[in-house]
């Protein structure tokens, strides 16, 4: 998760220990998305789920599960970050 967060901009090793590890690291993390992110809690396989909202309206963007609270809004920064470059589709359905 290290190398995918260096990737996308969201984190430094030069800032410490792993965001994945650390929630102080995580909510850096958060800070430099810049969209605000809620904790929803635990899933039903024991893991820990946290999502990314719109700041207008409040509907998800993106969502993230780990083994931690830190892991899980790592991976859903990441996963807001990689939503947010795909592109816009535009134009009418086919049928």
């Amino acid at each position: 998760m290290e190398k995918q967060l260096i990737e996308e901009n969201l984190w430094s090793p030069a800032e410490g220990p792993s965001p994945a590890q650390s929630i102080v690291g995580a909510w850096r993390v958060l800070a430099r998305l810049g969209a605000p992110g809620r904790f929803v809690g635990r899933t039903q396989d024991g893991q820990y789920e946290y999502l990314i909202v719109d700041a207008e309206s409040g509907l998800m963007l993106a969502s993230g599960k780990g083994e931690s609270v830190s892991a899980a809004i790592c991976a859903a920064a990441l996963a807001s970050r990689r939503r947010s470059r795909l592109p816009k589709k535009t134009g009418r359905l086919r049928s």
